[in-house]
């Protein structure tokens, strides 16, 4: 899901089980070794809470992305199963070598289209809004600027194009990058 969709839920809900820190993740000598080094100095200086959310999400999407080999890695995004479901779980259903025929059935597209129960009143799926871009009301443009250089630092600037969609082919170039 787009970094700043993350961070603005994060926000909004403030109940989630997930880091709010950054730094915390500097105790762990082997993450800091292996892939944090080259970003303690921003790590040890964000405090603001949007931007803390958005270098989590690079932390947390970064990491996989190097880790992985190439054969252990299959990207599926939010957007993806928003707006084409069907071919999202397709590329999922042939990269796991499963028959992907069954996904030919309306009622699988019905079903991933359904709001879970714990969906929210305010949810944009509930409010007829589109859950993609539903965030861009709640970020302002300097959010999305600040933001932005961060992902930058990570080498993530651009896995995601200004109308919020992933672009495919960005996780390959940051991998071959790295």
């Amino acid at each position: 899901r787009h970094p700043f969709a993350v961070a603005s839920s994060k926000l909004r809900l403030q109940n989630w089980l997930w880091v709010d820190a950054a730094t915390t993740l500097l105790e762990q000598k082997h993450l800091v070794d292996d892939y944090l080094q080259p970003h303690v100095e921003m790590i040890s200086s964000v405090s603001d809470p949007f931007e803390m959310h958005v270098l989590l999400w690079s932390i947390m999407n970064m990491v996989p992305l190097l880790q992985l080999p190439e054969s252990s890695l299959h990207v599926v995004t939010y957007e993806g199963l928003c707006r084409t479901p069907t071919e999202e779980l397709k590329g999922l259903a042939d990269w796991l070598g499963w028959d992907s025929t069954v996904l030919e059935d309306p009622r699988i597209e019905s079903a991933v289209r359904r709001p879970s129960r714990t969906v929210r009143s305010d949810s944009a799926i509930q409010i007829a809004s589109d859950p993609v871009t539903s965030w861009f009301e709640q970020v302002t443009a300097d959010m999305r600027d600040r933001g932005l250089k961060i992902l930058e630092s990570f080498g993530l600037g651009d896995l995601y194009d200004q109308d919020g969609l992933p672009d495919p082919t960005a996780i390959r170039r940051f991998r071959m990058s790295a």
